[in-house]
């Protein structure tokens, strides 16, 4: 059956928050959204636990000073920015309709691999999951892709724009769209594009920026399946160092705020 606007069918696997909802919203009156599942969210506890053990202690004190203290406060003063944001890119955070929510208590879960059976979707797109299981991935025939902030091998993990800023790498600062494995964002590139920021701009306003430059990336991608067009993608380089990146610690904020201009 060739595929068309009304006929593919598209699941969003994600997590609960203003990304996906403005992911859903960018695509639903193009696209056929069959259903959003969202997984719960890993318990605090368990998430600083693995935070600690990845880490380590006094990279894991510093990076919670920066979550609950530095990262709070540019979110209170870029509000406007981000309004600015949301307006200029034409992004809606409108409340997802409830029927068209399933939630489950994991992305990897047998009840997810049983409703993505159930819903036999094309293409299912990830947004903020935790890492996707091989059994999950290989459950169905679907595609599984993901858009990640940051241009990858480079800056796997979080937060991979403002990483890029701090490192003087302006030029891999931006998004990847990638078909999702098992890895950390370790999937073959779909598309890459690098963004570009004002001076208000700062640490809590990167990844909406990237989102929308990867919504572009993504709309292209469906566009392109849908009209039965070869897609390209990319393997990692070898040469290239391939890193995962975490959230910055207060004083690496701080370091970079003064001495690499880097908000």
């Amino acid at each position: 059956m060739k595929l068309t606007y009304n006929n593919i069918k598209i699941i969003i696997l994600a997590t609960e928050g203003e990304s996906t909802t403005i992911l859903y919203n960018s695509l639903k009156d193009i696209y056929s959204i069959n259903k959003v599942i969202i997984e719960k969210s890993v318990k605090p506890f368990i998430f600083l636990k693995n935070r600690y053990k990845k880490v380590g202690l006094i990279k894991f004190i510093d990076q919670i000073l920066f979550l609950f203290f530095l990262n709070k406060i540019l979110t209170i003063i870029s509000k406007e920015r981000k309004f600015s944001i949301l307006h200029e890119k034409k992004l809606s955070t409108n409340t997802i309709d409830e029927k068209k929510i399933t939630r489950i208590s994991s992305a990897n879960s047998i009840e997810s691999i049983n409703l993505i059976n159930q819903l036999s979707p094309n293409i299912v797109i990830v947004n903020g999951t935790r890492i996707l299981s091989k059994k999950l991935l290989s459950s169905t025939n679907a595609i599984f892709i993901n858009i990640h902030a940051g241009i990858t091998p480079s800056y796997r993990g979080v937060h991979g724009a403002y990483w890029a800023y701090a490192n003087k790498q302006s030029e891999l600062a931006g998004v990847t769209l990638h078909y999702v494995d098992s890895g950390v964002d370790t999937g073959k590139i779909i598309g890459q594009a690098i963004i570009k920021i004002e001076d208000t701009d700062n640490f809590t306003t990167y990844p909406l920026i990237q989102l929308s430059e990867g919504i572009v990336l993504l709309k292209n991608f469906l566009d392109n399946i849908i009209k039965c067009q070869k897609i390209e993608t990319v393997d990692f380089k070898q040469e290239t160092i391939s890193k995962q990146w975490y959230h910055p610690g207060f004083f690496e904020y701080i370091y970079n705020r003064i001495f690499n201009n880097v908000k």
